[in-house]
């Protein structure tokens, strides 16, 4: 990368936009030119930083104040000091100077006070990382405060809490408090225990009026696994619940109603407990009752799935469920449906599975391939419904980002055999494939840095869009950030480690479209604090994959990653570049990033010179013919959203040698059989002399 590239980091540029990932935390952001967000990011490896925003009310010099609550005199709370904390204060995607100084920036690494120098109407973001101390029993928060430095007014503040993510469940758990506004009557409390994979342990208690031995005071009684019935008195009711999964199982689902005299079901759910999976995301509407086949099957692709279970429920009521290799079919109102699944794969493996709810005939409510991954194995798995047979290319490569993998193969599953194996690699010969559910396996092993990045896709005989395609990061240092492009155009791509509260000991980017439209050089690849000049990116939807390791003993690290329109370029040649009088040239030029060009013609190019005036951005065009010596200039102007860019063509022109004869002849150029004549009469007369 040279000089002039990491210079140009610090250059600011209209339409730049900085995007990033703040991982276990809250992402503040700005506005920039074209209404494009701009914000700057925390990896943070432990507890999650905390962001602040503000903006000045006026131009000013602000107080940006930071305290450890457990220093405060006598610590009311009973707070426990942080081991570390450090602050910065950004905008526009930079760390902002502090007050006065253009070399110090304005940072915090202890409780204390950091002044900047602040713009009306600019957005600022303050960053704290703090590292709870080790053991600590109770608490360690912060307080964060902006002020007016001269007249002590507050701007903003904010208080935070640093806490490590908590350690995994052993068994998995539903705990709730649910407040209930009951008429007077006869309620009705259904608990309904989906004994899948396993039973749970269900606790409910109900509290409230008309619950106690005489059944007229405040009392609480306990809600048995079941309908209960109950004559209550109205008032507001707390039902306290609390079901446990089994040990073995990890998961369980329940279904809960209650029911007031009134009819209006106050609660009607299904609860999962553990690795229940609403699938789709939202209940499914049915128009009318009707019988619906709910079917599971296991592809056993790459291998014979652990777990395998779906249900479905409308409200709290369980209708059905099935396993791989036994649907069921039964009655399903009219109204909403919810579709679970409870699918994990073999220890250290992964699996694939069709799951689909269908009525006899007409279309399915749904009907989808999936595949599941132990987290612990190498293995990605990617299903694919194939709607046609026939010869099919897979693409499979590593992106080499942030580095090789030690290995990288692939199989294609069909009906539970595989098809087809190989390494990544380039000119994969094509597979002849059947319709229907297809299961694409890679194993990945990332190289010793223990990540890497790798594109799949595959693509029908004679066709350009992938019936499948993905890029797939692998490691625990990558982080994907969605970007979206709002114009084509060329982009200068530039990641900069922003050095807080240290500098990553490793950082890089790659840019890419799920599309992967894009031709050569693409996907962008950044490393380290670099830039990548006029990236050609087209309009849509994008994905930044951030690799980021914080320094040695540090928990976090800042950088921004920035899109700017690209400046235009324009560049221009006259062909040919020397003529004699009486002849022409014809200019050429290109341009990038410009939306307008203007030529101007000077020296000696004709005065109805067709360069002169606006041009198109690309073309070309005749000048001349020129009537006498000297230098034609050629100059073209193009803007573009960033600035302008000039080009400058030259062409040389000589005069025409010319002779007269007597009577008035007309002068021309000598010809070849002339000066041959001549030349040959001028070596007779010499040697004539030299005989005499």
């Amino acid at each position: 990368m040279t000089a002039s590239v990491y210079r140009a980091m610090g250059v600011a540029r209209a339409a730049a936009v900085v995007l990033g990932l703040l991982i276990g935390g809250t992402v503040a952001s700005s506005s920039s030119g074209g209404g494009i967000p701009t914000t700057t990011a925390v990896i943070s490896t432990g507890a999650p930083a905390y962001v602040k925003s503000f903006q000045a009310p006026a131009n000013d010099v602000l107080d940006v104040s930071l305290q450890d609550l457990a220093l405060l005199s006598g610590n009311l709370l009973n707070l426990t000091a942080l081991a570390s904390l450090n602050l910065v204060v950004t905008a526009n995607g930079a760390i902002v100077p502090q007050a006065g100084s253009t070399s110090s920036q304005a940072t915090l690494s202890a409780p204390g006070t950091v002044s900047i120098t602040a713009t009306a109407g600019t957005t600022y973001e303050v960053r704290v990382v703090g590292v709870p101390a080790a053991g600590a029993a109770t608490s360690n928060s912060i307080s964060v405060g902006i002020a007016s430095h001269s007249a002590g007014t507050s701007i903003a503040s904010g208080t935070n809490t640093f806490q490590l993510p908590a350690a995994p469940v052993a068994r998995p758990s539903y705990t709730a408090i649910r407040t209930l506004q009951l008429p007077a009557g006869t309620s009705t409390f259904t608990i309904t225990d989906a004994q899948t994979p396993a039973p749970l342990t269900i606790f409910a208690f109900l509290r409230g009026p008309g619950l106690d031995a005489t059944g007229t005071g405040t009392g609480t009684i306990q809600l048995p696994v079941g309908s209960t019935t109950r004559a209550l008195p109205g008032g507001t009711y707390t039902l306290t619940l609390d079901a446990i999964s089994d040990a073995t199982a990890l998961a369980g689902l329940f279904g809960l109603v209650v029911a007031p005299p009134s009819g209006t079901d106050p609660i009607n759910e299904t609860i999962p407990v553990g690795s229940w999976t609403l699938v789709g995301g939202a209940p499914y509407a049915i128009p009318s009752a009707e019988s619906l086949t709910l079917t599971l099957t296991d592809l056993n692709a790459p291998a014979s799935l652990q777990m395998a279970v779906a249900v479905v429920s409308s409200g709290g009521s369980l209708l059905g469920q099935a396993t791989s290799g036994a649907p069921a079919t039964f009655m399903v109102p009219a109204g909403q449906v919810s579709l679970w699944a409870l699918v994990a794969p073999a220890a250290g493996n992964a699996g694939a599975y069709t799951l689909s709810l269908a009525p006899a005939s007409g279309s399915a409510v749904y009907s989808q391939t999936s595949g599941v991954t132990d987290p612990a194995s190498n293995l990605r798995v990617y299903p694919v419904n194939l709607t046609s047979a026939g010869n099919y290319t897979l693409a499979f490569s590593d992106l080499l980002f942030p580095q090789a993998f030690s290995t990288l193969t692939y199989q294609i599953y069909q009906a539970g055999a595989s098809v087809a194996q190989g390494a990544a690699a380039a000119g994969i010969p094509a597979v002849a494939l059947a319709s229907g559910p297809t299961v694409l396996v890679a194993t990945a092993v990332p190289g010793s840095g223990g990540d890497g990045v790798f594109s799949i896709a595959l693509t029908g005989a004679g066709g350009t869009t992938p019936v499948f395609s993905q890029i797939q990061s692998v490691g625990p240092d990558l982080y994907a950030v969605p970007l979206a492009v709002p114009t084509t155009s060329n982009y200068d791509v530039s990641l900069a480690d922003l050095g807080w509260p240290a500098k990553f000991s490793s950082l890089g980017g790659l840019l890419y479209q799920a599309a992967a439209t894009q031709g050569a050089g693409f996907p962008v690849k950044l490393f380290g604090s670099a830039t990548v000049p006029s990236a050609a990116l087209a309009a849509g939807n994008y994905t930044v994959i951030v690799n980021g390791v914080p320094a040695t003993g540090q928990t976090a690290g800042l950088y921004s990653l920035a899109f700017a329109t690209s400046a235009p370029t324009v560049s221009l040649a006259a062909v040919p570049t020397a003529v004699t009088t009486g002849a022409g040239s014809r200019l050429s030029w290109s341009s990038t990033n410009a939306t307008a060009c203007t030529g101007t013609a000077s020296g000696v190019a004709p005065s109805s010179s067709a360069f002169n005036g606006a041009q198109p951005t690309t073309g070309s065009v005749s000048d001349g013919p020129y009537s006498s010596a000297g230098t034609a200039t050629y100059t073209l102007t193009c803007t573009g959203a960033t600035g302008t860019a000039t080009a400058t063509a030259t062409v040389t022109v000589s005069g025409n040698s010319t002779s007269s004869s007597g009577g008035g002849g007309g002068g021309g150029a000598f010809d070849l059989a002339g000066i041959g004549a001549l030349a040959a009469l001028g070596a007779r007369r010499v040697r004539r002399r030299l005989l005499r």
